[in-house]
């Protein structure tokens, strides 16, 4: 089994209210929620928002001010799929103490995201949509935690069916719903979610680094690598297999063709629109250098 690595640090990443809880529920909780600046599903929320509002003029052009909830929405989700994923793969929950505790502590977090959605200033169908958005992870985060636990699957599946795939697809559609992106801006922002998440996925590179990198490009604040030294694996979620170079570039043509039909229907041609084209961008490329370098 692997050695759970939290990614947790004192920085609150939502506003979750814990008061009630008890000790072990909160420190589970506590702990299984990222730092904003390390959760790949806030930055994809966050910039596709951005994205949304820079290509449809029913946004008004500008991020809404309810983007905040769902993407605190998008963190507590994430925390509940880890500690869900945790007790299905790992030790870490192995006395039955700690695994009702664990339990109760995923409830919570579950239940805590539709509250954070639901706090989101927007039309009641479109509030509805979010709430949508949320089941239909939830569901298929449950069929494949169902179907195909982590540590018994002896080959690689179809890199749709991981854990962090599902919470980009999620994250993202949460961000562009909250803004009232169309049918098409939304489609393409999940399809770069996709994308770029099964690109980091199948990176050789088994630390977080490359997610650590892609989370800064999308945020504005990566710097590329000055050394290629190789620590050891601390992925937030189970890897389900090792694809090669050429399969990580497939998925990095289907993220930039996404952007691609953002710009197209790119409305704001403000240089804070073009800052967010290129951070699209950049987290396609700068944790990925080495990998396309060296690839055939």
């Amino acid at each position: 089994m692997s050695e759970h690595t939290s990614t947790h640090d004192d920085t609150a990443s939502t506003d979750t209210p814990l008061q009630g809880l008890s000790p072990s529920v909160r420190s589970i909780v506590s702990h299984s929620l990222p730092a904003r600046d390390r959760s790949l599903a806030a930055a994809l929320c966050t910039i596709a928002g951005e994205a949304a509002s820079a290509s449809d003029e029913r946004t008004g052009g500008r991020p809404a001010q309810s983007l905040e909830p769902v993407t605190k929405a998008a963190v507590t989700f994430e925390g509940y799929a880890r500690i869900r994923l945790d007790l299905l793969a790992t030790d870490r929950y192995d006395r039955e103490n700690a695994r009702d505790a664990a339990v109760l502590a995923s409830d919570y977090l579950h239940a805590a995201a539709y509250t954070m959605a639901a706090e989101t200033a927007v039309p009641d169908r479109r509030s509805l949509e979010l709430y949508r958005i949320l089941t239909e992870g939830s569901t298929t985060l449950a069929a494949l935690f169902f179907e195909r636990v982590p540590e018994s699957s002896a080959s690689s599946p179809d890199v749709s069916a991981h854990p962090d795939v599902v919470l980009a697809e999620t994250a993202s559609a949460l961000g562009a719903t909250a803004v009232g992106a169309t049918t098409e801006t939304r489609a393409a922002i999940e399809r770069y979610a996709r994308g770029l998440t099964a690109a980091l996925i199948a990176h050789p590179d088994r630390t977080d680094e490359p997610h650590r990198t892609a989370i800064g490009a999308l945020s504005g604040t990566a710097e590329r690598p000055e050394t290629d030294e190789v620590g050891p694996e601390t992925s937030q979620f189970v890897r389900f297999g090792d694809d090669r170079p050429s399969t990580v570039e497939r998925h990095l043509e289907r993220a930039r063709d996404a952007i691609e039909t953002l710009r197209r229907t790119q409305l704001d041609t403000r240089s804070d629109a073009e800052s967010m084209f290129a951070r699209l961008e950049g987290a396609t490329r700068i944790p990925f250098d080495d990998v396309l370098e060296n690839d055939g």
